[in-house]
């Protein structure tokens, strides 16, 4: 297939920088052009009517397909170049994932830190990009300013497997975007997201990277990310399973 132009150009002011450093989080708007967020939402439905979305919260899946606008975005030298901006040094890709809340009742997904669910020493980052609007009745996601600095918090386990943050989340403010739009985020910082209400699934893709001096926590051992790339990244597919 032919690939386009799915960006628009974006910078991040200094300004801007010191903000997601004191805030946690900062929506970085189109960063996707109208077109790019269309057609990367419809390799993300392409996914979805494989593996079944169901009544699903939140459904995940780190699988993509080869040459397509989806798989141009993962691996583009844009993201990289966002998540090196606000980590202050290179950024290897580490987790890509689809976030599609599901319409007509996709539930609230609890407030955690991504950080709960994989130890890191270091600067990481997740670049959670809109692929179309995201509203309080459509379950947006919620964020907690300045919880990043607090480090990793207590969590229970649910019986999905999901994280649930122990301690008083009140201070949480819904960020409402527009499609194309990226909210970028600390993966200490605490977040959430509410119920879908609306007749249409609401569909982000999530992109998370590492600094290249960071450590991580796997298998019983601490490793370079950008030394053992080939444990994390998740390579295209050539087609989709279930």
């Amino acid at each position: 297939m032919q690939i386009i132009d799915i960006f628009n150009q974006t910078s991040i002011p200094n300004k801007e920088l010191k903000r997601y450093e004191n805030e946690g989080f900062l929506v970085i708007k189109n960063i996707l052009t109208s077109e790019g967020a269309s057609r990367i939402r419809k390799d993300v439905m392409h996914i979805m009517d494989i593996i079944s979305i169901g009544d699903s919260k939140l459904k995940q899946t780190g699988q993509y397909l080869s040459d397509t606008d989806l798989a141009y975005f993962i691996q583009s030298d844009q993201m990289q170049l966002i998540a090196s901006t606000l980590m202050r040094g290179k950024a290897h890709l580490y987790l890509p994932f689809t976030a599609v809340k599901s319409a007509n009742g996709g539930g609230n997904f609890d407030f955690h830190q991504d950080g709960q669910y994989t130890p890191t020493k270091g600067p990481s980052v997740n670049l959670w990009v809109a692929l179309n609007d995201m509203t309080i009745d459509n379950g947006c996601l919620y964020m907690d300013p300045h919880s990043h600095i607090n480090g990793v918090l207590p969590a229970n386990i649910l019986e999905d497997g999901h994280k649930q943050i122990k301690y008083n989340t009140s201070n949480t403010v819904p960020v409402e975007v527009k499609a194309g739009d990226c909210i970028a985020f600390n993966r200490l910082t605490v977040h959430g997201s509410g119920k879908n209400n609306t007749d249409i699934h609401r569909v982000a893709y999530a992109i998370q990277f590492h600094r290249a001096d960071t450590m991580i926590f796997k298998n019983e051992e601490w490793y370079l990310h950008s030394e053992r790339p080939d444990l994390e990244v998740i390579q295209p597919n050539r087609e989709i399973t279930k």
